[in-house]
């Protein structure tokens, strides 16, 4: 069975393809140390949210364990030490206990 596609060809997105597609689509950090991180995290399970135009921070990070109780890391759009900042992130990846 083919997905359901709109006028222009386009296939609609369900709730299982968004990750894969937003994946395509996400913009990058303005950080190369932020970015390495957050790759470091999606190979590792992790899926990356980008936050709205007018948030405090870039984005979120959000642990394979898809429940209240998951863990979760907030991405700062411009930290004070950018190098530290990846070394947290890279850090909480590595202590969470649902990976």
């Amino acid at each position: 069975m083919t997905p359901p596609t709109l006028a222009r060809g386009d296939v609609v997105l369900t709730r299982f393809s968004f990750t894969e597609a937003a994946k395509n689509i996400m913009a990058e950090h303005s950080n190369k140390h932020i970015q390495e991180a957050i790759r470091y995290a999606e190979s590792h399970g992790w899926v990356v949210t980008q936050a709205g135009p007018r948030a405090h921070i870039w984005g979120m990070l959000w642990c394979p364990h898809h429940a209240r109780d998951g863990c979760r890391i907030h991405i700062m759009s411009t930290p004070r030490s950018p190098e530290n900042h990846a070394r947290d992130i890279r850090r909480t990846v590595d202590r969470c206990p649902h990976t």
